[in-house]
């Protein structure tokens, strides 16, 4: 399926290359890289899982309701900054980084472990 490809092949680059060194790694301490990473592999984990694509915001929401809450934190972020909110819910980028880059592990990790729905 292209979305569990998309997941592993591309979402994975990303992850390992923003853990390294080099400018990815600096980007990922800002917020909208968050914003439009966390919503964006949650989108594909929703089809795979569903069988329906959904909007990025949509995706926020399902993320918040069927992933742990130890989530709950960087996905409001990924929807606060989505919607606008110019302040972010967390006091150091580095913590929201850590989030940031541990859900996307999480949430490709689980994807290609979901049955199609």
């Amino acid at each position: 399926m292209w979305c569990l490809d998309n997941l592993h092949s591309h979402w994975g680059s990303y992850v390992r290359i923003a853990r390294g060194y080099g400018v990815h790694r600096l980007c990922s301490l800002m917020r909208e890289p968050v914003v439009w990473g966390v919503l964006v592999v949650a989108r594909p984990h929703a089809t795979i899982r569903t069988g329906e694509m959904i909007s990025k915001t949509a995706a926020g929401e399902y993320a918040l309701d069927v992933f742990p809450s130890r989530w709950s934190a960087i996905v409001r972020e990924a929807l606060a900054g989505r919607s606008g909110s110019g302040r972010s819910s967390y006091r150091s980028m580095f913590a929201r980084r850590r989030d940031f880059l541990a859900f996307m592990e999480y949430v490709i990790s689980d994807g290609l472990q979901s049955e199609p729905g």
